[in-house]
């Protein structure tokens, strides 16, 4: 059995193509396919959508699901930046995972991963500490003016080496 971790990756043709140029022959017969890596994140994807509704219909009570007016927010590797034929092979597996079904909801994917943790660090700034102002309560802290930096770590699988390259690379 081989288990594959950060297989969203593996929906990019170059990351696997460049995946397998780094591993010898033996390794490429247990290599996902960029097909693999699309069936089992729509299969992560419909379990997902399944465990929203759920969740949502039997803790906030709603009657139709269908009827309420929601909007799925996604966002994309940084890799996957300048990928527009990624990005919109994503689109289809999260479409046909369920999500955007409705006529009331709606499906974004606007930001890479990056971008949404700087939005997130950005919004959530009376929750940090300022650098420049160590032990002063956030709620003395002014919110991000002009001249703050904000410092985000993108440290996902396509930034940083993963295992599966790790284990080509090992041979």
């Amino acid at each position: 059995m081989a288990v594959w971790d950060t297989f969203k990756l593996y929906l990019d043709p170059s990351f696997l193509k460049g995946l397998r140029d780094r591993c010898n022959e033996e390794d490429l017969d247990f290599m996902p396919t960029n097909e693999d890596a699309q069936m089992w994140f729509e299969d992560f994807l419909t379990k997902l959508y399944q465990y929203i509704v759920a969740y949502m219909t039997k803790y906030f009570k709603l009657k139709d699901w269908e009827a309420a007016r929601v909007v799925y927010s996604f966002s994309v590797p940084t890799t996957w930046n300048s990928r527009i034929e990624v990005v919109k092979t994503f689109e289809d597996i999260i479409r046909k995972a369920g999500f955007g079904k409705s006529k009331q909801h709606i499906v974004k994917i606007e930001l890479t991963e990056a971008e949404a943790a700087a939005v997130y660090t950005a919004r959530s700034w009376k929750d940090h500490y300022a650098v420049d102002q160590p032990g002063k309560p956030s709620e003395e802290i002014a919110g991000i003016r002009q001249g703050n930096v904000l410092v985000v770590c993108d440290a996902g699988g396509g930034t940083t080496v993963n295992s599966a390259t790790s284990r080509c690379e090992q041979g």
